[in-house]
């Protein structure tokens, strides 16, 4: 089984901490639809908080421009809960105008995507900025 497999199981798992490290590590994924698949779900994770969190973080800490607009696709079909939780990650990783400005010209990006989804999240994260 590849590291892959092993984590999409972990992404399904019962066990908190081992969906949002899962939801870490799947990052090193994008590009894979599979991977990306999971790391959606991960975001819109009902029971628990963490995975959410982790997983936005990670996305926008690691997953670049590509990261930034799984993201966007994720939060627009997402619910408010995820969108606040995936949030508080945010704030954790745009601490200072430099980091602030790297995130905003991700988020821009993102919203000239062709894919209308991609577009309507990353307004929801313009907004946000907007008001950070």
């Amino acid at each position: 089984m590849s590291n892959l497999e092993e984590l999409l199981i972990a992404a399904r798992s019962p066990q908190v901490e081992v969906r949002a490290n899962a939801g870490r590590d799947l990052v090193a994924h994008l590009g894979d639809a599979r991977a990306e698949a999971a790391i959606v779900a991960l975001i819109h994770d009902a029971n628990n908080t963490l995975p959410t969190f982790e997983t936005a973080l990670a996305l926008v800490t690691t997953g670049g421009g590509r990261g930034v607009r799984l993201l966007a696709l994720a939060l627009a079909d997402g619910d408010e809960e995820s969108f606040t939780h995936a949030s508080d990650a945010l704030w954790d990783v745009t601490q200072t105008q430099d980091d602030l400005d790297l995130f905003r010209a991700r988020v821009e990006q993102a919203a000239t995507d062709p894919d209308a989804a991609v577009r309507t999240g990353a307004d929801y994260l313009l907004r946000w900025i907007d008001d950070a």
